[in-house]
């Protein structure tokens, strides 16, 4: 079990091309928000952490509206999300299937 990298999150949920030319500043805000959405039970979308690092030292994540933010905004409070009520983690595995 682990987070997902910045780099996973594009080639699994879309590209766009804006992570290559990226700084790892700011957000990354394209055609793809929508598929790295998440949910919370309620049905409220949600943020979500990355294991990749930030900019400045911050981690980054996926903010509730599906852009893969690098530095705080409104809804991380600055690279703080924990002071946030909705948001965690999207856990992933890689599952080996095999023929007996």
């Amino acid at each position: 079990m682990f987070l997902l990298s910045v780099s996973e999150v594009v080639r699994y949920f879309g590209d766009s091309g804006h992570l290559k030319n990226h700084k790892n500043k700011g957000v990354i805000d394209d055609e793809y928000n929508s598929a790295r959405k998440a949910y919370e039970s309620y049905g409220w979308a949600t943020w979500w952490w990355l294991r990749s690092e930030g900019y400045n030292q911050n981690l980054s994540g996926v903010d509730d509206d599906g852009s893969i933010v690098f530095e705080g905004s409104p809804t991380w409070l600055n690279g703080s999300p924990s002071y946030c009520s909705i948001g965690g983690v999207r856990p992933a595995f890689w599952l080996e299937l095999s023929r007996v």
